[in-house]
């Protein structure tokens, strides 16, 4: 409704809230549309390159994914404490997901379950995030695969759906 000019005393009146509540929705709604071309920009550029070897900016692989909030905080803190500020797509895919883990050792196959505050959920987020992400088709495939073995191991027959698109 701003965009078309509706001013926010307006808006303010038709749905019962302040004209300041007004501002930071429509601040909100800036901010998201700045992250989700931030994000697009990335995923190109990852795309792109194709390449799991590449050392990217910690920032800017957690950014590439659109993550539930928790998740996000979690994940950066993590990698921060680890004093990690680069590092590359296959090193990410090995916190999510490690080839090297006991099949017997829930933790071992995803160390991501191993930091503070992630929980399943966050989990979810950040695998569902690499599965629905186009990365290039060499990196789509190695998380493809990565995916499928812990598909097997966890006896489960199809991926949980992405946490941020649940209902309720």
């Amino acid at each position: 409704m701003r965009a078309q000019g509706v001013p926010r005393q307006e808006i303010a009146r038709q749905f019962r809230i302040t004209p300041g509540r007004v501002a930071m929705i429509e601040q909100g709604a800036a901010t998201e549309r700045a992250q989700a071309e931030r994000r697009a920009q990335l995923q190109a550029e990852i795309r792109l390159a194709d390449d799991l070897d590449k050392v990217w900016p910690v920032i800017n692989l957690v950014d590439t994914l659109h993550l539930l909030t928790v998740a996000r905080t979690r994940l950066l803190a993590h990698l921060e404490e680890e004093h990690k500020s680069d590092m590359s797509l296959r090193e990410f895919m090995d916190l999510v997901i490690c080839e090297h883990g006991d099949a017997g050792d829930v933790f071992a196959g995803t160390p991501l379950l191993r930091v503070r505050g992630i929980g399943k959920y966050g989990f979810y987020s950040v695998a569902a995030e690499l599965a629905e992400t186009d990365l290039g088709p060499r990196c789509n495939a190695e998380w493809q695969r990565r995916l499928a073995v812990l598909r097997r191991e966890w006896r489960i027959p199809s991926w949980p759906p992405n946490p941020r698109r649940r209902q309720g």
